[in-house]
């Protein structure tokens, strides 16, 4: 049955159709054809669960009836709260997910892109610095600001007491005709060796530079 209103009359072989008959089933029709009046399409629970894709592949797919139009209204519904059925209750709804109840006005956060999200104002104060994680009591305990720190490693000078003692050993070649000296002289090949010994000094030394970690940059934006 395509509504959910019946018939005024009843109609008999040889019976006289009269204007009073014929204008009140007319009327009955005009009265009660609204949504309320039209069947559905969900005669059981199968029925009710139908779905078409209106777009697979690319391309649109008409419908030819009026439950062809529901079922992919029921599909896109289902899309939109990734339920099992269209008619379950989704986790989060629309306005939670854009208003203040996941990101309230204030919120910061880290993106890993270049541009701000709708919504969203790039916060252009932190810059050059790495994230760290707020301890409760670690270096890092402070609420949302900036630990103090250096890109550039210190530098520092070694102490007498820290360089141990230690031994130079050098040789030097006697004088000999690879040197100019009179022909007789003792041989190039012949050596003398010295040694000295020495307990370190304060020589100073530096260890300072200015270095970066590999990293993914990313933007700190406030919520609008």
């Amino acid at each position: 049955m395509g509504a959910t209103f019946g018939r005024t009359k009843v109609w008999i072989v040889g019976e006289t159709l009269t204007a009073a008959d014929l204008n009140a089933e007319f009327d009955n029709i005009l009265n009660n054809l609204d949504p309320s009046g039209v069947d559905d399409a969900s005669t059981n629970l199968s029925a009710m669960q139908t779905t078409v894709d209106p777009y697979p592949l690319s391309t649109p797919s008409l419908a030819t009836d009026l439950a062809g139009e529901i079922q992919r209204l029921r599909y896109l519904i289902k899309q939109i709260t990734g339920e099992a059925q269209w008619y379950m209750d989704p986790e989060m709804d629309l306005a939670t997910l854009s208003g203040a109840g996941i990101f309230p006005s204030g919120t910061k956060l880290w993106f890993y892109q270049n541009t701000a999200p709708s919504g969203w104002t790039i916060d252009t104060t932190p810059a050059d610095a790495v994230l760290a994680v707020k301890g409760g009591s670690g270096a890092y305990n402070v609420s949302g600001g900036s630990q103090a720190g250096t890109w550039t490693q210190p530098d520092h000078t070694l102490t007498t007491a820290e360089i141990p003692a230690h031994t130079h050993t050098t040789y030097c070649p006697v004088a000999g005709p690879a040197y100019g000296q009179p022909a007789g002289a003792i041989p190039y090949a012949a050596y003398t060796y010295v040694t000295s010994s020495s307990t370190g000094g304060g020589g100073a030394h530096n260890h300072g530079t200015t270095w970066r970690p590999l990293a993914q940059v990313g933007i700190i934006c406030t919520k609008d």
